[in-house]
């Protein structure tokens, strides 16, 4: 058990030698970074909005679709490939697997620190959204702190089906970036798979697509599918996919 604790510690402080931590900080600040300043230079409807019954729903929706649509996803695209190909850029899988650590230890205490960092940008994107929402209510004197009180329970469980609707794709970069050493694979193959699930979102059978499953439960397609059930499943199928391309490749670095 020691073990796995051991290697989840080695790998979160090896991410820190990574841009990829920089780019979960500046993934999670970037879009209500302008709405704040959106906010802020364009006043005129603010009051109006800020006293309605529904603000924070409203203004978290908002906040969310450049996310779920592009952010996100490229977000995991290029943090995944930053992050697993450390070993690589630094000669340093042959190290790692002449450690006292099972493949299934490193496999998986990799995965974990993938994870975390999302969950570090969930919590850091919600954080920026609420402070995107507070600021001009505290520079413009017309704007006034929103009068609803604040959904606690409606932002956690908006947050938590966008994370579960993200898996599939954190669970696809991360078997791309284990299995090829070239860095551009991953991010290519992941791009254009998001290139085309944005083509093909009007299509009846979109849901079936391991890549949008967020924008979807967003643009509200497919009211009568368990979204969220179908990105799960697709996450399982993938992560014993990857698990079982990761042990028996022959070149392991």
């Amino acid at each position: 058990m020691m073990t796995i604790v051991y290697s989840i510690q080695s790998e979160w402080l090896k991410r820190k030698g990574s841009l990829a931590s920089w780019l979960v900080i500046i993934g999670a600040f970037f879009s209500p970074t302008l709405f704040t300043f959106i906010q802020i230079f364009r006043p005129e409807k603010l009051p109006e909005r800020y006293a309605s019954a529904d603000f924070w729903e409203g203004f978290y929706r908002n906040a969310w679709q450049p996310m779920n649509m592009l952010l996100l996803p490229m977000g995991i695209i290029l943090a995944i490939s930053l992050l697993t190909q450390l070993e690589y850029k630094n000669n340093a899988w042959k190290q790692v697997h002449t450690s006292p650590q099972s493949l299934a230890t490193i496999f998986f205490a990799k995965f974990a620190v993938v994870i975390a960092m999302e969950i570090e940008l969930f919590l850091l994107f919600n954080v920026a959204v609420y402070l995107s929402a507070l600021i001009p209510s505290l520079v413009l004197g017309s704007v006034s702190y929103p009068t609803q009180t604040f959904p606690w329970m409606f932002v956690v469980n908006q947050s938590a089906v966008y994370f579960v609707e993200s898996l599939p794709i954190v669970a696809i970069q991360f078997l791309l970036a284990l299995r090829f050493r070239n860095f551009l694979v991953p991010v290519g193959a992941g791009i254009i798979l998001l290139m085309v699930s944005i083509l093909l979102i009007s299509w009846e059978y979109i849901y079936v697509y391991p890549y949008g499953y967020a924008s979807l439960t967003m643009l509200n397609r497919f009211p009568d599918i368990n979204l969220p059930t179908w990105a799960a499943g697709w996450f399982a199928v993938i992560m014993v996919a990857a698990f079982a391309l990761y042990v028996t490749k022959n070149d392991k670095g």
